[in-house]
């Protein structure tokens, strides 16, 4: 009897340290905004780049642009687009044809979040380097981190630095180049997402945003 209640007793603490272990594994978090309905603006902080076996696609402008419904959410979609961007030296172009950013706000064992581009159909990212055309789809990946910071406007707002590290898959479509690139690529990028209240569509007054 003894002998079976040792082994009761140690299934229950095996059972409890794993429900912990699971705990920490996963963590609940939720985006916020000071108002119920929220435009939210997007600019890079230092380029964005996209490298695959060593070739490097370099954006020097990227924005974001999206709207939040409600003052809690747990995911925020924002439209992305590029600007600056360069490959290999030369002149490189990225049309991201509808495609969204869907960020979510849970961190998974590591820490990070995950970043879902969402494309309608079979549209994609499309990015041109002149020597070849690669195109990103729809798809999930994880690799996202989230700090909220102080605006450098006339006052004081908070503001979420979002920290992209990501893998994502890459098909090649044609061009020279195209031999240069693999099947995937490794994309790194910050941007810093400010919250407006959203006056019929439009930027009104700035709020805090932030992430806890």
């Amino acid at each position: 009897m003894i002998g079976k209640m040792k082994v009761i007793g140690l299934a229950l603490m095996a059972s409890f340290a794993f429900s912990g272990m699971a705990t920490a594994e996963a963590m609940g978090h939720q985006f916020f905004s000071a108002t119920g309905s929220t435009v939210l603006t997007g600019e890079n902080e230092g380029p964005h780049e996209m490298s695959s076996e060593g070739a490097t696609v370099t954006c020097e402008s990227v924005g974001l642009k999206g709207t939040q419904s409600g003052g809690e959410v747990d995911q925020i979609r924002l439209h992305p687009e590029y600007a600056g961007c360069t490959f290999l030296e030369s002149e490189a172009t990225v049309t991201t044809n509808g495609c969204d950013y869907v960020f979510d706000s849970d961190t998974g064992g590591g820490g990070s979040a995950q970043v879902e581009v969402d494309c309608e159909g079979e549209n994609a990212i499309e990015i041109e380097t002149g020597g070849c055309t690669i195109a990103v789809e729809s798809q999930l990946a994880d690799g996202v981190t989230y700090t909220n910071v102080e605006s450098l406007n006339e006052f004081p707002w908070i503001v979420i630095k979002i920290i992209v590290k990501i893998t994502i898959k890459i098909i090649k479509k044609k061009g020279l180049f195209c031999g240069l690139i693999g099947n995937t690529a490794a994309y790194e990028g910050e941007a810093l997402t400010s919250g407006y209240v959203n006056e019929g569509g439009s930027e009104g007054e700035q709020v805090d945003v932030w992430v806890e």
